[in-house]
């Protein structure tokens, strides 16, 4: 069995509030498997319900068309664009202290999806919204339609599906088929870093080829694309994306501290050249 589904935009009748509506269909006549596939759907949505943080987008509502077999999920809605949209039409290389704010509201959100046991598995810049507010972008993670909770089956392990992700993004232990955990997101993190901060991936292309690179490959050093990237930037990047997991960052915590330290020595840094006569 497999699942399907398309975004709307609506009115909650009850308030009038705008929201995203997403439609799952799941893909089955095995009565059974829906019945599996629903009780693990909602315990996943119920627990990304309760993340409840301004860099997660808000899961309003979810529920279930018995009739037809169809699940329902209800967002805020947002104004905006998403990160892949800015990224098409940014010049590279990208401000750094933009970019820098940009991953460091990431790591802060995922510091408390993490903190609930949830692991995202499918970080990249489409599912990265950047929310206009009169103080700047805010951003707000997107899709946990891969999202796995630590220590309990995924609705993946009903539809036989051995590899969750998106191949440009996906860490060595996703493309292994192993279990994933925190380092699995800080590497895909590390993976959109590096589009963020040199508006290229790391590796090109097809699937197959992309999960071979991400298995084998060294990737380039984002420095050399970009020498305007600081060397302490580029290396934290590289770190993120190394193929052992234990030689990454241990946690979301630790990664956001390194990159506020990299952002406070590049406004130090802006606020000296200005100074100087």
């Amino acid at each position: 069995p497999g699942i399907c589904s398309e975004v709307w935009e609506g009115v909650r009748r009850s308030d009038s509030r705008r929201v995203i509506l997403k439609l799952l269909r799941f893909l089955t006549d095995d009565l059974d498997a829906v019945r599996d596939l629903c009780s693990r759907f909602f315990r996943e949505a119920t627990a990304v319900s309760s993340i409840g943080h301004p860099n997660i987008v808000a899961l309003l509502d979810h529920g279930l068309d018995t009739e037809t077999g169809q699940a329902f999920l209800v967002f805020e809605h947002l104004s905006g664009e998403t990160l892949i949209s800015a990224l098409r039409r940014w010049s590279m290389p990208r401000d750094l202290i933009s970019g820098l704010d940009v991953a460091i509201q990431i790591t802060e959100g995922m510091k408390q999806v993490h903190r609930l046991g949830i692991i995202h598995r499918d970080l990249k810049p489409a599912n990265v919204f950047l929310e206009t507010t009169p103080a700047g972008p805010r951003v707000k993670i997107l899709d946990f339609g891969l999202a796995k909770i630590r220590n309990t089956p995924h609705l993946a392990t009903l539809t036989r599906e051995m590899m969750y992700g998106t191949p440009a993004y996906l860490s060595p232990e996703q493309a292994r088929g192993e279990e994933p955990d925190e380092a699995t997101d800080i590497y895909c993190l590390g993976v959109l870093m590096f589009e963020l901060f040199t508006g290229k991936l790391p590796f090109n292309g097809k699937p197959m080829q992309l999960i071979l690179a991400h298995l084998q490959k060294a990737p380039p050093d984002p420095h050399q694309i970009h020498p305007e990237l600081s060397p302490e930037l580029a290396r934290l990047i590289l770190k993120c994306m190394h193929k052992d997991k234990l030689q990454r960052y241990p946690d979301m915590a630790q990664l956001q501290v390194a990159l506020q330290i990299i952002k406070d020595q590049h406004l130090q840094a802006a606020t000296t050249s200005v100074e100087q006569p």
